[in-house]
């Protein structure tokens, strides 16, 4: 893939903090399905049905990175990342140190500075 950085100038961050954030998918709509519930384990009390399907509640999450210059004290960067690309993170990251260990390893000279860009999430339409 080819992305034009242009004249991003990179931020350098001594420590990072990570937060994840979870919350009802359609809070409106789970509100009246705890409705429905209670009425119907009010109805089954004495059934011998599990009603633990019943009140299953959808969440979503995602998690914040605060990448923080420590000489300043302060967050530099502020990434929010949705669920599937946190999933997806590790595996980038490893493939990142090995080829960067490999080339600290090589004794050879750089041809041409160059940047590498990997992306995970392709099919991202925000």
């Amino acid at each position: 893939m080819d992305i034009k950085v242009g004249d991003v100038k990179p931020l350098f961050a001594h420590d990072v903090i990570i937060s994840t954030v979870f919350r009802v998918k359609n809070p409106q709509k789970e509100n009246e399905k705890l409705k429905n519930i209670t009425k119907i384990k009010n109805k089954l009390k004495n059934s011998k049905i599990k009603n633990s399907k019943l009140s299953k509640i959808e969440k979503e999450a995602h998690s914040e990175l605060l990448f923080l210059d420590m000489a300043t004290r302060q967050v530099i960067s502020r990434v929010a990342l949705p669920f599937s690309l946190l999933e997806s993170l590790p595996k980038v990251i490893e493939e990142n140190i090995k080829k960067t260990k490999k080339e600290l390893e090589n004794n050879e000279l750089p041809k041409d500075s160059k940047i590498e860009t990997t992306a995970q999430n392709k099919n991202y339409l925000g």
